[in-house]
């Protein structure tokens, strides 16, 4: 039976400079100040660097995600698509699907949420508890109310 040997290389200053590199598969790894600052290449090819516990960048693709004080602030890109996330009670989608059709969702938890598509068959806005639309959400197609719990 044979063993293949790993042949990864590794730069260590510590705390000041740790740096491993795998030439085979071209990952990269690389902390700076102990592990405070970072950057880290994968085999596949993503990318991520920032500054523990405050910041991250992530690259995978066209797709990028920025963290500050995760779970605290989350921006998503990627093309045709964006979003913004506060702790996830206030959200922010923006989407263009084919024909340069455009959804866009705004949700502030747990007092208003939005949907506007163009179409006024799918489009939603309420302001709870006063009144509105929901679709496609607490497990029902559409949820109508006024004066909630008065009428639902």
């Amino acid at each position: 039976m044979m063993a293949s040997a790993l042949h990864a290389r590794e730069t260590n200053a510590w705390p000041f400079f740790v740096r491993q590199d795998d030439p085979g598969t071209a990952a990269r790894s690389t902390e700076y100040l102990g592990p405070l600052f970072f950057d880290r290449t994968e085999a596949n090819g993503r990318r991520v660097d920032g500054f523990r516990p405050v910041f991250a960048h992530a690259i995978e693709g066209s797709k990028s995600t920025d963290r500050l004080l995760y779970p605290l602030f989350i921006w998503q890109k990627d093309e045709g698509y964006r979003s913004f996330s506060f702790f996830d009670l206030v959200n922010f989608r923006h989407q263009i699907h084919a024909a340069h059709k455009s959804a866009t969702d705004f949700d502030v938890w747990p007092f208003y949420f939005s949907h506007d598509d163009g179409s006024t068959d799918e489009s939603y806005r309420a302001l709870f508890p006063l009144g509105g639309t929901l679709r496609h959400r607490l497990g029902m197609d559409r949820f109508r109310f006024v004066l909630f719990p008065l009428y639902g």
